[in-house]
């Protein structure tokens, strides 16, 4: 069946919902900064931006999707955020579930005057899923304004490499995308990176920047290891988001053998001087694709997951699944939608 989802955002508490997706396109339903699609047990999940973190769960048997309860809604909030955070609402974003079943998310002050990647850990079986908060990973301070050098603690992307290390890639803003180590057994920083981001603590690696002229930053780092070609991919936007069928977001991608890094593009240009060969662009109703996610099917299959503003229903945020296939070692989007 075809697989273009479109996912709705609702905001009341312990709401669900299901879709018949019978092999077509929907126009019902929303979905901003989407995951990159987890299976288990007979179903697919996948996680997006709402007002905080919604749900989705897809039924193999039935061919539905059903809108999971909203994750910290309401009173269920962790403690940390409003003291680091004084001034919030209890919004948060751009969850990634980098395996099974671990989120890490962004969150940041109602005034910009700090930002944030927290992290949480689910216990139960796919759809039934109950999720603990695990703290915050790291946390930054004011860095959007022009003149500071410091990244944005958002957008995180969690990979790990073939011995087993882990990192996380972050950021936006003036200094752009950075790669932090992690500790493998926490799940959170590691000991060195804990010690704090600056530009000298060798645990943090700067990998992706754009000159932040008119605010157009690079920003929705993913970062994906393929199975078989021993290269880490790192996935990046440029452009603006959120501004309906105005947006100009598109996706960039670099190739490195090192999970830190430097990363290529096709015309050997680093990524870190503003380099990234185009992966994907506004087309049709497809308008500023963007937040790049990967899931390969057991068959061997790539999945490639984005968001999109559908230019033909007044610009709402959309999700898309395609087939992706590697050539030369680099990814291509086709325009076929992929099939589970």
């Amino acid at each position: 069946m075809l697989f273009l989802l479109l996912v709705a955002v609702l905001t009341g508490k312990g709401l669900s919902q299901s879709f018949s997706m019978a092999g077509s396109i929907t126009n019902k339903v929303e979905i901003s900064d989407p995951s990159a699609l987890q299976y288990e047990n007979g179903y697919y999940m996948i996680f997006g931006s709402g007002g905080g973190i919604n749900p989705w769960y897809y039924d193999v048997k039935k061919w539905i999707w059903s809108l999971g309860n909203k994750i910290f809604a309401g009173t269920d909030m962790p403690a940390w955020w409003d003291k680091q955070f004084p001034v919030n609402e209890g919004i948060f974003w751009a969850p990634d579930v980098p395996s099974k079943w671990i989120m890490y998310y962004s969150f940041e002050a109602d005034d910009e005057s700090a930002s944030a990647i927290g992290r949480a850990v689910a216990t139960g079986n796919a759809p039934y899923l109950k999720w603990r908060d695990d703290g915050p990973v790291l946390i930054m301070p004011a860095c959007r304004e022009k003149d500071r050098l410091c990244p944005i603690a958002i957008d995180p992307s969690v990979f790990s490499d073939e011995n087993g290390n882990l990192f996380m890639s972050f950021g936006s803003g003036t200094t752009g995308i950075w790669i932090a180590e992690m500790d493998p057994i926490t799940g959170h920083l590691s000991a060195k990176a804990a010690e704090g981001w600056s530009e000298n603590n060798p645990a943090y690696h700067r990998v992706a920047y754009r000159n932040p002229a008119n605010d157009d930053y690079v920003e929705a780092s993913y970062v994906f290891q393929h199975p078989g070609n021993g290269y880490y991919y790192l996935f990046v936007n440029w452009g603006f988001c959120c501004r309906g069928v105005k947006s100009t977001y598109n996706i960039r991608v670099g190739r490195s053998k090192s999970p830190t890094g430097p990363f290529i593009d096709k015309e050997g240009k680093d990524m870190v001087n503003e380099g990234g060969s185009l992966v994907l662009q506004s087309e049709d109703r497809y308008i500023g694709p963007g937040h790049a996610g990967i899931y390969q099917h057991p068959d061997g299959r790539f999945a490639f997951s984005f968001y999109f503003f559908d230019g033909q229903v007044m610009g709402l945020p959309r999700l898309a699944v395609r087939n992706l296939i590697w050539v030369d070692d680099w990814p291509v989007i086709l325009k076929t939608d992929f099939q589970l």
